[in-house]
């Protein structure tokens, strides 16, 4: 999930305590997405908050913008996690880089599939190209780096073009499974396949392809 809609709410939290109240629905609403699925209603995120139901449309007008400005949480503590984790790796060899990272991405997909589906019919048909927020840029820029790192092990001459071909296809396939087969995300041959597929065009013979 490397983009993220962001729409206007009511009330932007500038205060300590508005930020907290505000953190808490969306903690709510993820919690009772996972719950009740995509048939949550605001009264029960408003339950679930601990707030009155006043008090939740009073940060988040109605459940559209609600779900919006929880995948603009979500997605923005995954690429924070994606990251972090590169660090970590350093000194990893690429399969073991690849692996990592991919399996990072499938679980967070299977994490919040729910949220991820109602956004696909419920917003983002409805969005401006400016309304969405893209991380690929960046998460390709950081893979790149990556790569450069294990330039020993990764046949791809242009480096820059590798990492933005193999973030966008990763992308789409893994939305792809939650949009039309969510069960497959827990299936460890389906994180396999896509890590086989990232490693088969990274580590191509150099001249095959003319």
């Amino acid at each position: 999930m490397l983009q993220r809609p962001r729409l206007p709410t009511r009330r932007e939290p500038r205060q300590g305590r508005a930020v907290a109240t505000r953190r808490t629905i969306l903690t709510a609403a993820l919690k009772a997405l996972r719950e009740h699925g995509a048939d949550v209603s605001m009264s029960r995120i408003a339950e679930l908050s601990g707030y009155g139901i006043g008090t939740v449309y009073e940060y988040f007008p109605n459940r559209r913008t609600l779900l919006c400005e929880l995948m603009h949480q979500i997605c923005e503590d995954e690429l924070e996690a994606i990251l972090a984790l590169a660090p970590t790796l350093r000194d990893a060899p690429l399969a073991t880089f690849v692996t990592r990272t991919v399996g990072l991405l499938v679980a967070w997909a299977e994490e919040h599939a729910v949220l991820t589906r109602l956004l696909a019919i419920e917003v983002i048909p409805t969005l401006q190209r400016d309304e969405i927020e893209d991380f690929e840029p960046l998460v390709a820029a950081a893979l790149a780096a990556e790569l450069g790192r294990r330039a020993d092990e990764v046949a791809a001459p242009d480096l820059a073009r590798a990492a933005q071909m193999i973030v966008r296809a990763v992308e789409s396939i893994i939305e792809d499974a939650v949009l039309q087969r969510p069960h497959e995300l827990a299936q460890p041959a389906f994180a396999d396949e896509i890590v086989a597929l990232v490693l088969g065009y990274l580590g191509r013979a150099r001249g095959s392809v003319s």
